[in-house]
């Protein structure tokens, strides 16, 4: 399995939310009686929205990487990567990106790049 590289920092603790995935479908109520409810799979994914403070340099390498095939194939490759998971601290997970990344240009050499990544475990 790939991993996140090594030179790029990992996301940072401010701007991290986890959000567990719905992993029941749920019928609109009948016209007699309640609606239904069917579990999806037994173990949900998780998205996790996290920033990443990185040089321009480590954008270059970020940006590389994201496209290789040894990294995350344009979005689709799963990685494995240590991210905060369940309040035990750095866990190392699997990930793929849930959508693309965004950076923003903070500082002359300072950028802040905002993503969604799909954890399983």
């Amino acid at each position: 399995m790939n991993a996140w590289h090594a030179l790029v920092p990992l996301p940072q603790a401010s701007g991290y939310a986890l959000d567990p995935q719905e992993h029941v479908v749920r019928t609109q109520e009948f016209e007699a009686g309640p609606g239904d409810a069917r579990q999806r799979y037994s173990v949900p994914n998780d998205i996790v929205e996290a920033t990443i403070k990185m040089t321009g340099r480590q954008l270059t390498i970020f940006r590389t990487w994201s496209r290789h095939d040894t990294g995350a194939r344009w979005g689709h490759g799963w990685f494995e990567m240590g991210l905060l998971v369940d309040g035990v601290g750095l866990v190392t997970v699997q990930a793929r990106f849930a959508s693309i990344w965004k950076a923003e240009l903070r500082d002359r050499n300072q950028w802040i790049v905002a993503t969604k990544f799909e954890l399983r475990y």
